[in-house]
């Protein structure tokens, strides 16, 4: 056994796979990096964002990795970066296994990964890039039958997030268009690179970056929906 750690807020005591986003680095999934200030930066944004605690969870974590199909990408930064690619354009290539360990795509990260995901940089000189940054850990479990068989919840921390309200909005913000290029993707059936371009070129992403008319107080999926019928042209 070895700790783990999780920033989930639902369900902690019990976890599952069941509430996970699809478009991440390894596809849907319960995720845990052995990492503990990653997973503290990571709850201080979700409770930022929700204007909550911040959560952590430790879990004890089975090495009797035998019985499962495990892939890591530990010392392969192309192979990882064909997976991540992948996955955030919503293929369930991670549904071959049980297990899936490699690097994260942090902020600094998602960004170089970003450029190769648009098209704007190749392939070399992305891995050239991420050779300068240290990356951390993240384990993700792809089913349930696996997470609850090797987890075990071992302590539950929570704390307030104490943020200037400029900060909040800025956090905010960015989660919001992360959530309307997803929802645009998911709409159109559309991948997310096409789904990023297309909010970044139309007046919406103008008009939240702006603030204006409080536009970004509004839901995602709204406007979303708002953004496919009065620009229907970015589709064309």
């Amino acid at each position: 056994m070895y700790d783990c750690i999780s920033w989930i807020n639902r369900n902690y005591k019990n976890p599952d796979v069941v509430h996970s986003k699809k478009y991440l680095d390894f596809g849907r999934g319960f995720y845990i990096t052995t990492f503990e200030n990653q997973a503290k930066k990571w709850a201080v944004r979700k409770g930022m964002r929700q204007e909550k605690a911040a959560i952590v969870n430790v879990y004890e974590l089975s090495e009797e990795w035998d019985d499962f199909n495990v892939l890591s990408f530990e010392k392969e930064n192309e192979k990882w970066l064909d997976f991540v690619c992948a996955c955030r354009k919503g293929q369930p290539l991670n549904k071959e296994y049980d297990i899936i360990i490699g690097n994260v795509a942090d902020d600094d990260v998602f960004k170089t990964v970003d450029m190769y995901f648009r098209g704007l940089w190749d392939k070399e000189k992305v891995l050239g890039e991420l050779r300068y940054y240290k990356m951390n850990n993240q384990i993700c479990i792809v089913n349930q039958e696996t997470l609850n068989r090797l987890i075990t919840l071992k302590e539950h921390m929570r704390w307030k997030t104490m943020v200037d309200k400029k900060q909040l909005e800025e956090v905010y913000k960015q989660n919001l268009e992360n959530d309307i290029i997803n929802a645009i993707s998911e709409m159109k059936e559309i991948d997310l690179r096409k789904a990023f371009d297309i909010y970044y070129s139309s007046k919406l992403a103008e008009q939240i970056s702006n603030d204006s008319y409080g536009i970004e107080n509004m839901d995602a999926k709204y406007l979303a929906e708002d953004l496919i019928e009065n620009e229907s042209e970015l589709f064309e």
